[in-house]
């Protein structure tokens, strides 16, 4: 009877241990900065785009002036244009997305 008790401690343990490995690496896939196409479209309107590479994978990268997020993560519009963060000085701060 202890054997069973053991048996299935362990297999509810080993559960409770995937579960939490995979709620973590979620976590971390959905923290990559993915923009729609409407919103790198709205960059390169608002000039905003400082250089762009896309390579035989077709995965693009490129360098901005960084947007201004809020909690969730999303971009901050504010009249239809991007948020841009800034430095101490009053400067763009400016990113890599890939």
């Amino acid at each position: 009877m202890k054997s069973n008790i053991k048996s299935i401690l362990m297999l509810v343990a080993l559960v409770l241990v995937v579960v939490f490995a995979v709620s973590i690496f979620s976590a971390r896939s959905q923290s990559k900065d993915n923009f729609t196409y409407g919103e790198i479209k709205q960059l390169f309107e608002q000039d905003l785009i400082i250089s762009l590479e896309i390579d035989s994978s077709l995965n693009a990268k490129f360098e901005s002036y960084k947007p201004k997020v809020d909690d969730k993560g999303n971009p901050i519009m504010k009249d239809g244009a991007f948020v841009i963060e800034t430095d101490d000085k009053g400067e763009r701060k400016t990113t890599t997305f890939d």
